[in-house]
This record gives C-alpha cells, sequence and structure tokens, in this order.
C-alpha cells in the first residue's frame, strides 16, 4: 500500500505556507501602523488639551479674560 502524496519542504516553504506568513505578517504590520497611528493621535491630543489649560490657567492667573484684562471684584 502507497502513502498518499506529500509535501516536500521545498513547497512548505515556498507554497502555501509562506503566504500565510507573508499575509499574517501583513496584517500585524496594519494593525500595528493602526495601532501606534492612534497612540501618536491620542498622545497629541492630550498635549493639546494639556497646554489648552495650561494657557487657560496662565490668563486667569494674570487677570486676562480673552485678550482683554479683568479684575476680580
Amino acid at each position: 500500500m502507497r502513502p498518499g502524496p506529500t509535501l516536500s519542504h521545498e513547497t512548505l516553504v515556498g507554497g502555501m505556507n509562506m503566504r500565510g506568513i507573508n499575509s499574517a505578517f501583513r496584517q500585524s504590520v496594519e494593525f500595528g501602523t493602526k495601532e501606534s497611528v492612534k497612540e501618536s493621535v491620542k498622545e497629541g491630543v492630550k498635549e493639546s488639551v494639556k497646554e489648552s489649560v495650561r494657557m487657560a490657567r496662565d490668563r486667569v492667573m494674570h487677570g486676562m479674560v480673552g485678550d482683554r484684562p479683568f479684575l476680580f471684584v
């Protein structure tokens, strides 16, 4: 009795197996890129909000609303 067809090492490395590896690699790179973009946007927004709050606090501390000075009575 003869065994069924077998896959050689070359077929596994050069054929479907490599395609699967490439696909998985591409998906992980795409996912990683999306995640890093999300992270950097999140960090940028955080920094922007911090800066806006800091500037608003400074204006209040120095008696400025908009561009006009004001006094606490």
